[in-house]
């Protein structure tokens, strides 16, 4: 039995047996780099076996064969030209080596990868753009699924990223004008982009083309509310583009290049009802006129003219004064705008007591300026100052001993001297248990404390005062 059958074998099992703790981390361990040894050791890993010496006299030479039969027949000219152009100088490297040392050769008695494996492998992929055809830069784990080919599934899942910082920006041109004519003739196309400062102010942008020269017909530049998201000036800038073409005749493209927009649409994201539902409406709207709407991701930064174009009217509208679309603030927003208000209140109530305690300025002029840790972590009043204070020097919480009537947290608990219930009290000043003191032999506050806290002395002091151990 050659080595590449027995490792088929082999993978049947291991998914069998190990499918929801090994095979996902097992799959991540893979790369274009493993060789077929190495493949085979890491499958005996997994089952706990030793790793045994290969057994096909030249496993270099059946990769080979393996590579170009599943090479064929994981033909990936379906893909957009991007794709291929990244998978180009790998891709069949890679595909026969993982074929070769993951897939059994007898297609019969082939596990294929289940949907839930492939879903649990994309949770960990994430992008910024991925394109309307399906395409993660970041990760490209999924470019299409091929019916009886899990070759080219496998493949899909576990290759290894490719960012879209790193795609040429040539290819990424060629890739969006490639699926754009891919779609039908269309007399009107929209490149709608937002724009957002850090300063709040907010903007949208839509270029209308229309006819066959695709010559510029219409520009837009709205002006939002400040304190808008992102997400909220690029849902306005495909709710304006529709609004446009509403009244007009024949089918329309609107070229956006925010996934996360897109995304809202079918998805109707709760958090921005109010643009998606205006744009649902729309969207209505044109297709009771029996006219098609496409809507496609178009890469940003990338001298589309159209898209530069949009964004230079969304970046010209956040320099207008008068606002065009009154909206309200998201509610991403809406929590900076609490924090922030917080954190100032916060810092003037601070500074107005560090003015007013002359004990605080007297420590923060011999630290330098350095704050006590109780305004360092937000106890700002003097109660919260006091309670802080007692819990460092063992006094109860504040808690335990509010609503008792009994208790008056300024008088001492055995000589029921007023404003004497400090820690100092009792150690040296406390008449009633003067008698101990007089045992120990050094006075100062850090001596007595020490004594008392010797076992044999606490315990004859507790037994003759019993509020001894309230005290402190």
């Amino acid at each position: 039995m050659t080595i590449l059958k027995r490792m088929g074998h082999q993978v049947q099992d291991v998914k069998k047996k190990a499918r929801e703790k090994y095979w996902m981390s097992f799959l991540q361990s893979m790369d274009h780099r493993t060789p077929l040894v190495e493949v085979s050791r890491k499958i005996k890993i997994v089952q706990g076996k030793k790793a045994p010496s290969p057994l096909h006299p030249d496993p270099t030479k059946k990769s080979n064969e393996l590579m170009q039969e599943w090479a064929d027949a994981s033909s990936y000219d379906c893909l957009s030209l991007q794709v291929r152009s990244v998978l180009a100088p790998n891709a069949r490297n890679r595909i026969g080596k993982i074929g070769a040392a993951l897939l059994n050769p007898n297609v019969s008695n082939n596990m294929p990868i289940t949907e839930e494996e492939l879903a649990r492998s994309l949770e960990k992929a994430s992008s910024s753009a991925p394109g309307m055809d399906g395409v993660i830069y970041d990760g490209i784990r999924f470019l299409t699924t091929i019916d009886g080919n899990p070759v080219l599934r496998l493949y899909n899942m576990i290759w290894s990223g490719v960012k879209k910082c790193n795609v040429p920006c040539e290819l990424m041109r060629q890739d969006f004008l490639s699926r754009l004519n891919a779609l039908p003739e269309c007399p009107s196309i929209l490149y709608t982009d937002g724009s957002l400062h850090e300063d709040g102010r907010a903007g949208a942008g839509v270029v209308y083309y229309k006819g066959e020269s695709r010559g510029e017909h219409r520009a837009l530049s709205i002006r939002m509310s400040d304190g808008c998201s992102s997400t909220q000036t690029e849902l306005l800038g495909i709710a304006a583009a529709l609004a446009a073409v509403k009244r007009e005749a024949g089918d329309v493209i609107i070229a956006s290049d925010s996934t996360t927009v897109l995304q809202s649409i079918t998805s109707r994201n709760l958090l921005h009802t109010v643009l998606v539902n205006r744009i649902i409406k729309l969207v209505y709207k044109i297709t009771c006129q029996d006219r098609t709407k496409n809507f496609i991701w178009s890469p940003s930064h990338c001298g589309i003219a159209g898209n530069e174009r949009a964004d230079e009217l969304a970046n010209s509208a956040t320099s207008k004064d008068g606002v065009g679309f009154p909206l309200s603030l998201s509610l991403g927003r809406l929590k900076t705008e609490m924090c922030a208000k917080m954190e100032t209140y916060n810092r003037r109530h601070i500074d107005s007591m560090l003015g007013q305690s002359v004990s605080l300025t007297t420590y923060m002029d011999l630290t330098k300026g350095c704050q006590p840790h109780c305004i360092q972590n937000g106890l700002i009043t003097r109660r919260q100052q006091v309670c802080y204070s007692r819990l460092w020097l063992g006094y109860k919480y504040m808690w335990e001993v509010a609503g008792s009537d009994n208790i008056n947290m300024k008088k001492c608990n055995l000589c029921k001297t007023e404003e004497k219930h400090t820690l100092r009290h009792y150690v040296m000043e406390c008449l009633e248990i003067i008698f101990f003191r007089g045992s120990c032999a050094n006075a100062s506050y850090a001596g007595l404390l020490h004594y008392y806290l010797q076992p044999c002395n606490l315990i004859q002091v507790k037994n003759s005062h019993p509020n001894f151990a309230n005290a402190s």
